[in-house]
């Protein structure tokens, strides 16, 4: 859950879409929890005061990056993905890389270049960061 995602530094997401726009069935529940905690945090937020907010963020500290895959033959495309981006955020989480979504309908090939770019950017991250310890 959340408290699991805020214990990292970097937290990198691949996930699809699957009907509705909903998450597949095993993230059915991690779903419904980032949902209800942003919900609350929202609500929170509106009760403190300027400058409080930061340390009211459960993901305060933690960056994602996510990848989510898709049909743009379907109305929903990527939703999950894109909606669990912004839930996380609202929970504090900073954007590490721009989520990317990744179009099924393009065919495998393409699907393995963008998701190999997007690797590509994380190992790149990832070696920035170290060499700035």
């Amino acid at each position: 859950g959340i408290k699991d995602l805020a214990m990292h530094k970097r937290v990198y997401i691949i996930c699809s879409t699957s009907g509705l726009g909903r998450p597949p069935r095993d993230g059915e529940t991690f779903y419904s929890n980032v949902q209800l905690n942003a919900m609350r945090c929202k609500e929170n937020l509106e009760d403190l005061s300027i400058g409080d907010e930061e340390n009211e963020k459960p993901l305060a500290g933690t960056s994602i990056a996510i990848a989510t895959l898709g049909s743009s033959a379907l109305e929903d495309f990527a939703k999950f993905g894109l909606d669990l981006t912004e839930e996380l955020v609202t929970l504090g989480a900073a954007i590490a890389l721009d989520t990317i979504t990744i179009d099924g309908k393009n065919g495998k090939t393409e699907q393995k270049q963008m998701f190999q770019q997007w690797e590509s950017r994380i190992i790149q991250m990832e070696k920035e960061r170290l060499m700035e310890r």
